[in-house]
């Protein structure tokens, strides 16, 4: 870098150059990016919203200008750069609003627009300057939530233009299509008409100077959305969905579209609506009534991205010497596996069998480990449990009252009623063997039927068709992958439970790209790859690589 030449001052020059049709500053709007000074040459970005923008020449004299005058030493170069993602982009159109921000579903009914209505009121409270944009153009509700229905906004004239004036809610700026056609007026709209509404609440809309712009988009992924992520550089989304299935699996879809490159706009979190019913005359009783953790399991795979289910087999033999010397090797063994993992993984798998076999110490020490699993994980007893009704309600009781655990093994072969004691908690997870990952499975769950259907098959459509993707879960081995297309034909909408993946030879990508559905629908198992290392390092940090890898490929073959 030339000594003489202050990188404040570079900045400064841009700073002074206004862009034509905002009046607006390029550094504020965000529009010179990568700024490189090597030896005389300034190389930098300028970002345009797009390839039909006529001030392009201008603005390049401008800078000239400005730099010959400055710094004549200087060579400036500059790159106009038309394609960027949506987060990316020079807010030219609203410059006054600092952050935008979308609320978005892939489903309708899921309470999205109290959601908006909620975060807009209380980032107003914290003390920031807020506006509400209702986008929903189908059915806007936001006049009725605010009780501003019969209100019209005013017109005032800017610059020549005629321009809306959002209507003031109590410090809130509220925009509305429900303000503007009469309530019981039916909106019939198709895409160019849609896209024009959309262009026109932010570049007809006399929008004040705002922190945060609330957004409150229609479900689903259509005309609206993608408008919305052409015309504006949105800050971020928040997703809203209901415990069940339908639910989570249209989440998932909305949040794949924001997440495809071209668009890249971050998922903030996501927001499980309806979690739960409590009585107003019995408060301490909390009933899920849409089941439970659909919206949590969703938030952690897209947060974590990440498919990864770690397996605790915690065997004496194997674990790691540095826990020998303590009072409780397979408690400190197990705690230290889960803290190592919890920033990659969304599900641990308890291996029952090896508590069991330690006697009733056994269980004391499962139910200390069961404490030390993130609240937003899921904790799956993998006990490989079932048998006849009175029996199977005790399982029942232990696992997911006393133990709380979110999902449970079982095998199926004693059929439905076997079942049917653990499908009572609604808010829990049976997870059923179809087509294993041991090299026995062949032996019974591949036998052809009468029918011409494998076992494993009657196994996955008999129970699919009786159990809800809210409730079930199937255990596919990774050793598998020419049955996956198969398997996704029979259960397209539940979640899979995959072990065999590492020390059996699973085949990692296989299995995604075969196993995969639109909302993921993996639950990818690694035990013995993770939890026991054959270095000769730090333990910690072995195990810690060893999730990060997993995770890390997972994200890449799922591709989000």
């Amino acid at each position: 870098m030339d000594q003489n030449v202050n990188m404040n001052e570079v900045l400064e020059c841009f700073q002074s150059i206004l862009e034509p049709e905002t009046g607006k500053d390029l550094i504020s709007l965000k529009m010179v990016r990568d700024i490189e000074l090597i030896g005389t040459n300034l190389n930098f970005k300028i970002h345009v919203p797009n390839a039909k923008y006529e001030h392009k020449e201008a603005l390049y004299t401008s800078i000239i200008h400005c730099f010959e005058a400055r710094f004549p030493q200087l060579s400036p170069n500059a790159h106009f750069i038309v394609k960027s993602s949506s987060s990316e982009m020079p807010n030219s159109v609203v410059p006054q609003v600092k952050n935008f921000i979308a609320v978005a579903s892939g489903k309708g009914g899921v309470g999205k627009s109290t959601v908006s209505a909620n975060i807009a009121i209380n980032l107003s409270k914290l003390g920031f300057k807020v506006g509400l944009l209702d986008a929903d153009l189908y059915g806007p509700s936001i006049p009725t939530m605010f009780g501003i229905q019969g209100l019209r906004p005013k017109v005032e004239v800017t610059q020549g233009r005629q321009k809306l004036v959002p209507i003031d809610v109590n410090g809130l700026a509220v925009i509305s299509l429900g303000n503007i056609i009469d309530s019981e007026q039916a909106v019939v709209l198709r895409g160019p008409r849609l896209a024009a509404i959309i262009k026109q609440f932010f570049q007809e809309t006399a929008w004040p100077e705002l922190d945060y712009l609330i957004i409150d988009l229609p479900s689903g992924t259509g005309d609206i959305q993608l408008t919305l992520v052409q015309t504006i550089p949105l800050t971020g989304v928040v997703l809203v969905t209901t415990p069940q299935q339908v639910a989570v699996i249209d989440a998932i879809k909305a949040a794949n579209m924001f997440s495809m490159e071209q668009i890249n706009v971050p998922i903030i979190g996501v927001v499980e609506n309806m979690a739960y019913f409590r009585p107003i005359d019995m408060p301490e009783k909390i009933y899920y009534i849409f089941g439970q953790k659909g919206g949590q399991l969703l938030n952690e795979m897209l947060k974590k991205k990440s498919m990864l289910c770690v397996g605790i087999d915690p065997d004496l033999s194997r674990i790691s010497s540095q826990f020998n010397s303590s009072g409780f090797p397979i408690v400190d063994f197990a705690k230290c596996i889960i803290e190592q993992t919890c920033e990659y993984a969304i599900a641990y798998k308890l291996n029952i069998a090896f508590f069991e076999s330690l006697g009733p110490i056994g269980w004391e020490q499962l139910e200390q480990i069961k404490e030390f699993i993130p609240k937003e994980c899921l904790f799956i007893a993998d006990a490989k449990r079932a048998d006849i009704g009175n029996t199977s309600s005790m399982y029942a009781k232990y696992f997911f009252e006393r133990l709380d655990a979110d999902a449970i093994t079982l095998h199926p072969y004693m059929g439905l009623d076997s079942l049917s004691p653990f499908l009572e908690h609604k808010s829990k997870w049976s997870i059923i063997l179809a087509l294993t990952s041991n090299p026995g499975s062949a032996d019974f769950e591949k036998l052809m039927l009468e029918n011409g259907r494998l076992l494993y098959e009657e196994v996955l459509t008999h129970f699919s068709e009786n159990i809800s993707a809210d409730q079930a879960m199937f255990v596919v081995g990774a050793t598998h992958p020419d049955h996956f297309l198969r398997i996704r034909s029979i259960v397209p909408d539940h979640f899979l439970l995959v072990p065999g993946i590492g020390a059996q030879g699973g085949d990692l990508k296989a299995t995604i790209q075969l196993g995969k559905n639109d909302h993921g629908g993996l639950l990818i198992n690694v035990g013995r790859s993770i939890i026991y290392s054959e270095s000769k390092s730090s333990f910690e940090k072995d195990v810690q690589h060893a999730a990060k890898y997993f995770q890390s490929q997972m994200q890449e073959y799922w591709g989000i």
